[in-house]
């Protein structure tokens, strides 16, 4: 914007004037007819101003580290943590749907990685177009839900790059979806993770609760 700003303040200061329509670019110098040079100055300009600009104000890079997933190998009945976390207990989540079990029981996730991955090998029967949650359901039945965040559904997939579609069939520890964890948070939002069993197809299932998890460790 600056280069361009003072490239056309040069440009005008000397005169340029086009006397048709063509595209900006140098190509287009032509169309300036005899101001073609005060054209070509301006453009000069708009080059060196904006190298100039970049140089000093530099480029932002981001320093989040991304984890990459662990690939593995399961049983079918095994159940895995969906993210390298700490585990927190559904009670202390900080949503009532969760913490009052509303959607089933399980566990939820300070997330200390980007990568949501999935907590057993099965179908991938449900993938939002958020990317805020995604249902997967077992060759016995059993299904679970991972939702992402709190109230996260009302960033219209900010933040959040879905890999996988529905239909799909996973193995545990497949990645599902990436998250930046920073963005979300910087827009205000919880990025605590729920592995919710919606329907445990008449099992008993026993998660852990407490404690430091790896992406991929068995949690049954």
């Amino acid at each position: 914007m600056a280069g361009g700003f003072a490239g056309g303040v040069v440009a005008g200061l000397l005169g340029a004037r086009a006397f048709v329509m063509g595209y900006s670019n140098p190509l287009a110098l032509p169309i300036f007819g005899k101001t073609a040079m005060a054209a070509a100055v301006g453009i000069l300009v708009t080059i060196v101003v904006s190298a100039i600009v970049a140089y000093v104000l530099g480029i932002e890079e981001s320093n989040q580290e991304v984890t990459e997933p662990v690939q593995i190998t399961v049983a079918d009945d095994v159940i895995v943590a969906v993210a390298d976390a700490n585990l927190v207990p559904l009670e202390k989540v900080d949503d009532p749907v969760f913490s009052q079990k509303l959607m089933g029981d399980g566990v939820a996730f300070d997330l200390e990685s980007d990568f949501i991955t999935a907590p057993s090998n099965g179908e991938l029967t449900t993938v939002f177009p958020t990317g805020h949650a995604f249902g997967i359901t077992r060759k016995d039945g059993v299904e679970m839900l991972v939702h992402i965040g709190i109230n996260t559904v009302e960033l219209n997939g900010q933040g959040f790059d879905v890999l996988c579609k529905s239909g799909e069939t996973v193995r545990a520890g497949q990645p599902i979806i990436r998250i930046n964890r920073e963005e979300i948070h910087q827009k205000g939002y919880d990025t605590t993770t729920m592995l919710i069993i919606t329907n445990p197809n008449d099992k008993t299932i026993e998660l852990k609760t407490s404690g430091s998890v790896k992406q991929g460790q068995e949690l049954n």
